[in-house]
């Protein structure tokens, strides 16, 4: 099958809180302990309610934010053990599509200077020809007009602004690109257009994506495997179709039962979540959800699950996942 293009061995990443005047200093476990790995060519999903840590994991990963432990390895490297000169390489390779695309682009900046901005920081052209040449190939092959190019970021709509992301993202032809939230501010009919283009465009030039969203459907479409998180875990893992037609978890069965189906006559038992998320800042012990769990039992209190390998590639963290 081949070498992960991507492995995170037990990731953390906790953020010391509250030392502001008159607050009670704290411990916020964003990510506890995630593992995992995505394949070339692979685009691997991670969803998960606002908060549970889908974004800073993503940041983590790419070391925009440094991790507190663990390890994130791209093509056998660990890139948690280097400072920012032995990175800085390395993230021609590594690229990003944040989820507001008006607050990600420089608003002072035309479209060309934006598109052909890592281009100049990389040195990776050697004259202003092949730099033109090199915008205009990407703006052609993600659909954004020629004249464009010497627009600024308001003239344009949150589809075209998306657009213009995933050409600076994509200029300098990455191998992994993590995608927090890309279409979640965009209408629906917008949003159907930008992923059909970056499942083409993924096609076209073989990376690998780490794809965060909150919108199952969208998950649906466009991922190979899928990875759930509830504060700062990761509580199951799954081929696409496996998870979907055997969720082992409560809260993913949870999510999935509450996907909108367009059949009105279609009938199906709907679970219910009782209770709030959590505080990061407080978890419950032992297994996180319990608290919110139809299921919990005694144990559940007294020790965290283990994500373990349920058969067939399926990973799950939780007590009674054979019996549920």
């Amino acid at each position: 099958m081949g070498a992960p293009l991507i492995e995170v061995k037990n990731l953390s990443k906790i953020f010391e809180v509250g030392r502001g005047f008159l607050k009670k200093p704290g411990r916020l476990h964003a990510v506890s302990n995630i593992s995992f790995s995505v394949m070339p060519g692979e685009t691997l999903c991670l969803v998960g309610e606002s908060g549970c840590g889908k974004s800073t994991l993503g940041r983590c990963i790419l070391q925009l934010i440094k991790p507190t432990s663990g390890e994130v390895r791209y093509q056998g490297m660990d890139l948690a053990a280097l400072d920012e000169k032995a990175m800085r390489p390395i993230r021609q390779d590594l690229q990003m599509i944040f989820q507001d695309p008006y607050a990600s682009l420089n608003p002072r900046m035309t479209v060309r200077e934006i598109v052909g901005a890592p281009l100049d920081s990389f040195h990776l052209v050697s004259s202003k020809t092949e730099r033109e040449q090199k915008i205009r190939e990407i703006c052609q092959i993600i659909g954004i007009a020629e004249e464009w190019l010497d627009k600024y970021p308001h003239e344009f709509s949150g589809g075209q602004r998306q657009r213009i992301v995933i050409a600076r993202a994509l200029i300098m032809n990455p191998k992994f690109v993590v995608c927090d939230e890309p279409v979640s501010a965009l209408d629906v009919s917008i949003r159907s257009q930008v992923l059909n283009l970056m499942k083409d465009i993924q096609v076209k030039y073989g990376f690998s994506y780490l794809f965060i969203s909150h919108d199952l459907s969208v998950v649906n479409y466009i991922g190979d495997r899928i990875a759930v998180m509830y504060l700062g875990q990761m509580v199951e893992l799954a081929d696409k179709k496996e998870l979907f037609q055997r969720p082992m978890h409560p809260y993913t069965q949870a999510l999935l039962s509450a996907i909108p189906v367009a059949d009105v006559t279609y009938k199906r038992e709907r679970k219910y979540l009782e209770g709030d998320v959590p505080s990061p800042l407080n978890p419950p012990s032992g297994c996180k959800f319990r608290t919110r769990c139809p299921y919990a039992v005694e144990d559940c209190a007294r020790a965290e699950p283990q994500f373990t390998d349920q058969g067939g590639s399926h990973f799950v963290a939780c007590h009674r996942s054979g019996s549920l």
